[in-house]
This record gives structure tokens, sequence and C-alpha cells, in this order.
């Protein structure tokens, strides 16, 4: 009784940091819920949950692993969707894994308040990883602690068997969160058996927890050997050429200070004028003078994050060109945590011109993120993110479901968010299948609707299209039924046809 009032009575005392951290963690827990409730998941977001929602067993790992999407989030996301959760509780998880971020980043970082302040509040901690639930939301809670548990010198780690086991975990989970993850995971991965192997680790929790990650990284690769002979996005290898650099380079290095420049949005910022190619230069520069005066303070650490950097633009110029704002970010969580594993040394904020330079270019990259991040976050507020829904809510109300009618999409990204919504109400792909997830199997936009019998005795087949399809589904003497409000999304913005 004594020892339960010693400790019911004992004073909680908060230090002028751990009071700011709450309060900022609070705020930015609200304005990201806020975002969260008026938000419309678009089809990357809904397809790892009908995935797990519609697939068993063997069936759903093959698929995942032909998807060539590494497990871990599929892992995270399992308990959630097979006790029966909704697709909110994918969205839950993926804000309070920013929330918890934030959280760590400001109570436990080594960089200045404001630093901490900027980081907070810019596009990608604001909107890009809570808001849109993907995998890559969980990175800063993966990136942030790894950056703080990982040990500048031998002999720290040498002596905290715990705090090296859970970073090397830490590893194994960015790695399997998505492949252009795999540099980064890699080259860390790396450097600790450089140095393990300088120390002579031997002790068996750090092996058992370094072979963990090496095998996560080895899967990464086997699934990439099967990926490009299985995913249809993956299958082309394109040459390099000066097109295919300006195609990718221009929209991933605007995509700092332009959300929309990139793949994903509309509305992007005219990119032939003389301000756009101000701002893409200034944001060039700033990311070459960082990787200039990381390598001046720690060569290792340059290589890996330069390394980090230009392996998924490898991927982008030769594999899959298209570029989203979520895959973009992770060089700001590089930056971060190399930065974090900098100022763990103190006198370096003192001791030369690069490790100041170092904070300002840090604090600059992500400022350049803020007015953005502001900007697309008030559209998704007052706007539709995607208009599957409310294509799902026109058919609902005008086309009955009395077995005189099916639903077709011609592709699945198409088709995906729609069937989501449309559930238990089935659309079809031109295959005949009943579009259940995301479909990228080769041949899955054969036209096999005829050969598949679900056309047979219907009086109307409705074609569920983007808007940019229009002009040809007109063409075929297709009657017209509805057209969309725009949505903020490329592609997500639909035309309704009938056929015939």
């Amino acid at each position: 009784m004594n020892f339960s009032n010693k400790i019911l009575s004992r004073k909680i005392e908060l230090s002028r940091k751990d009071i700011v951290c709450i309060a900022v963690t609070a705020v930015y827990a609200l304005i990201t819920l806020i975002l969260i409730a008026h938000h419309e998941p678009f089809e990357d977001e809904l397809n790892v949950w009908m995935i797990l929602h519609n697939l068993e067993g063997f069936a759903m790992w093959r698929h995942i692993w032909e998807d060539g999407n590494p497990p871990g989030f599929y892992i995270l996301l399992l308990p959630f969707v097979k006790a029966g959760l909704s697709y909110i509780s994918v969205q839950f998880v993926c804000w309070f894994s920013c929330v918890l971020a934030v959280f760590f980043l400001n109570r436990f970082s080594p960089f200045p308040a404001y630093l901490n302040i900027i980081i907070t509040f810019s596009a990608p901690m604001l909107y890009v990883y809570p808001v849109i639930a993907r995998c890559y939301s969980v990175l800063p809670l993966l990136i942030f602690p790894a950056a703080c548990l990982y040990s500048c010198s031998g002999k720290d780690e040498k002596t905290d068997t715990v705090k090296t086991v859970i970073y090397l975990l830490l590893l194994a989970a960015i790695a399997q969160n998505h492949v252009i993850m795999f540099a980064f995971a890699g080259g860390m991965f790396v450097l600790f058996l450089y140095k393990s192997y300088l120390m002579r680790e031997r002790r068996p929790a750090v092996i058992i927890a370094a072979s963990i990650t090496f095998t996560a990284l080895a899967a990464i690769v086997l699934q990439c050997i099967t990926a490009v002979k299985t995913n249809i996005s993956y299958l082309k290898f394109n040459d390099i050429t000066l097109d295919s650099l300006k195609n990718v380079l221009v929209p991933f290095f605007s995509c700092f200070f332009d959300i929309a420049g990139c793949s994903l949005f509309s509305g992007a910022m005219k990119n032939d004028t003389f301000l756009f190619y101000l701002a893409l230069s200034i944001t060039v520069f700033l990311c070459i003078t960082f990787l200039y005066c990381l390598y001046r303070k720690n060569i290792s650490f340059a290589i890996i994050c330069l390394s980090a950097v230009l392996f998924p633009l490898y991927i982008y110029i030769t594999r899959y060109p298209i570029i989203l704002p979520y895959r973009v970010f992770t060089v700001h969580l590089f930056f971060v945590f190399f930065l974090w594993l900098l100022l763990k040394k103190k006198n370096i904020l003192y001791e030369s011109i690069y490790g100041r330079m170092l904070i300002m270019l840090a604090a600059f990259l992500f400022w350049l993120s803020v007015p953005t991040g502001i900007k697309i976050s008030l559209r998704d507020f007052n706007s539709a993110f995607s208009s599957a829904g409310n294509l799902s809510y026109f058919i609902k109300n005008n086309i009955p479901d009395d077995g005189e009618s099916i639903l077709v999409s011609p592709a699945t990204w198409e088709g995906t968010p729609v069937a989501y919504y449309m559930h238990p109400r089935h659309v079809f792909d031109l295959n005949g299948r009943i579009i259940k997830y995301l479909e990228l199997h080769p041949g899955s936009l054969d036209n096999n609707l005829h050969e598949s019998g679900i056309t047979k005795g219907k009086k109307y087949i409705y074609v569920i299209a983007s808007k940019y399809q229009r002009e040809y589904l007109a063409s075929q003497g297709y009657t017209f039924i509805y057209e969309t409000p725009p949505a903020m999304i490329v592609e997500e913005d639909y035309v309704l046809y009938r056929i015939p």
C-alpha cells in the first residue's frame, strides 16, 4: 500500500523540451487527423488492404511475392485486416506511425529546435507520409530510431547488445519496406559488418540479428528477379538516354518544391518558366552541396547516402519511370538520418563550417517543401483526391444491379478503387475476372470478355475508364453516361460509357 502511494504521489517533472515536444506532437496529430478524415484513398492505398482481405494463404503470399513489393508492410497490417477491420485500420497505422515518429524526432534528435519544427511541418511529414497510407508511411518511425541507436564508435556498440540488435532489426524492416530502400539498408549493413569485423564481433544475439538483416536483404534480390518477369510494370528495360534522364530527373527534383510536379497529381506549376528552372536549379544545388558537405565530414556516410539516392533513380530510369512523392521524399529521410549520426558528435556544430552548413542545408531543403505541403493539404481538404467514390455513388443510385448489366474496367489500376466502393457488386477486368485487387501479371490487360462468358445474356456493358480515354470510347460509338468531377489524382477522375 505504501509503495502504491509513493508511485501515485510521485511528482512528474517535465522539462521545457518535453513540453515543447508534447505540444508540437499534439498539434501535428490533430492537423494530420483532420486531413485524413477528408482524404479519399486512391488505388495504391486501397490495394494492400484488398490483397489481404480478398486472398488467403499461399495465394496471398504468392501474389505479394510476384507483385514485387516486399512483404514487410503486409505483415504489419495482416493482423488488423484478417481481424475484420476496415480500410480505416490501414490509415490509422500509417498516421499513428508518423505521430510517433514526430514525437521521437522532437524529443530525441540532436537537431536544433527550429530544424525539428521545419521537418515536422514539411510536405513529407505533414501530408505525404501521414495522409497517403502507403508502406512508406512507416519509414520515418524506422529511420529516426535507427539513427538514434546507431553507434558512432565501436566501443559504444560493443557495450550495448540490445541497442545493436534493435538497430539491425530496424535495418531489416527498412529493407523490407520497399525495394528502393535496398541500397540504404544494404550500405548501412555492410558498414556494420566492416566495423564488426574490426571489433571481432562474436555476440550470439548480434549474430542472429545480423543474419535476419542479411536474409531480409537477400530476399529483396530474389523477389526482384521474380518481379521483372511477373509484373508488367517492370518487364521492359528502358535504355538510358538524355530523354529518359530528363523525364525522370526533372519531375523527381521538382517534387522537392512542387508535389504536383510528380507523376501522381494534377495541377503542377508550368515547367517551361524561368521560375520553375530557377527553383529546380536551387534544389539540385542544395542536394549536391549537402552530399559534398557530408563527404567532407564522413566519406562512408556520403557514399552510402549517394548510393541510396542513385539506386531508386536507376530503377525509375530503366524500369519504372513513374515519380511518386512518397518515394522522392525518402531522400529527405536519408539526409535526416546521416545528419543525425553526425550531430551525435556534439562538437560538430563548432568544429568546421561543413557541420554548420549541413544543418542549414537540411533546414532549407525541408523548408522548400513547406509551401507545397500546405497547398496540397488544402487541396485535399477542399476537393476530391480520387473520384472513385463519386462514380460508385452514381452507379449505385442510377444503374440497378438487376442482372441485365455488368461493370467492366479496361485496366485494373482504374477499376480497383471503384471495385472497393462497389462491393459486394462486382467490377470485372477485360479478362472477365472479378477485380479484387490490382492485377499486373502479363496478360492482365488482354481482352477476353467474350471468351469468358460473363457478357452472355447481358443487355448492357458499362465501361469504367479514366477521362483520358473519353475520346476513344466516344469514337467506338459507345453511349456516354456520366463524368465525375475533377480529381487530384491523375487517372482517377472517370467517365462511364455504355455498350451498346
